[in-house]
């Protein structure tokens, strides 16, 4: 099975991922314990327009690709009537590796971990009847929520408490 690339779906992840550079930017060159700096009034115009125009937008974006290559994966692989497995865990163990790197040598805030790892979560679940998956994303859901904010409210505390 030889995949052939689809020039503007390179091009969007580009895009994507030239987003997400940028949204990071602010943190490449702080410690990792401190927020991005708005030392004058054009440094804190450039965080706003970051926030607001691009973080979460980029991700968003870049995710969307990366769960519709995986869903190309197994269209075709089914199409050639392979089991497609083998491709797929190589590519996240790859994925997973590389985010190892990435986050031990270049960026504290690597994603591609987790990507590796839902990767092989959707892989486990590509055959699932889509009630059973609604049914998981919603007790998902309702264990994320409670565990995110007590998270949140957490670390406040502990910044309420900090000297």
């Amino acid at each position: 099975m030889t995949p052939a690339r689809s020039v503007p779906l390179d091009a969007l992840r580009g895009f994507a991922l030239a987003g997400v550079i940028i949204v990071n930017a602010p943190f490449f060159g702080q410690p990792l314990w401190a927020a991005p700096v708005a030392a004058t009034a054009a440094d804190a115009a450039a965080l706003w327009a970051t926030f607001a125009l691009a973080a979460g937008k980029f991700f968003l974006i870049f995710s969307f690709l990366f769960g519709f290559g995986l869903a190309r994966h197994f269209a075709r692989a089914q199409a050639a009537g392979q089991p497609g497995h083998g491709p797929v865990l190589r590519r996240m163990a790859g994925l997973f590796v590389f985010g190892v790197l990435h986050a031990t040598a270049l960026f504290f805030g690597d994603i591609l971990m987790l990507y590796a790892v839902l990767g092989c979560v959707v892989w486990a679940c590509r055959r699932a009847a889509p009630r059973r998956l609604l049914g998981a994303a919603g007790v998902a859901l309702a264990v994320a929520i409670p565990v995110q904010a007590s998270g949140i409210v957490g670390l406040e505390a502990l910044a309420l408490a900090a000297p």
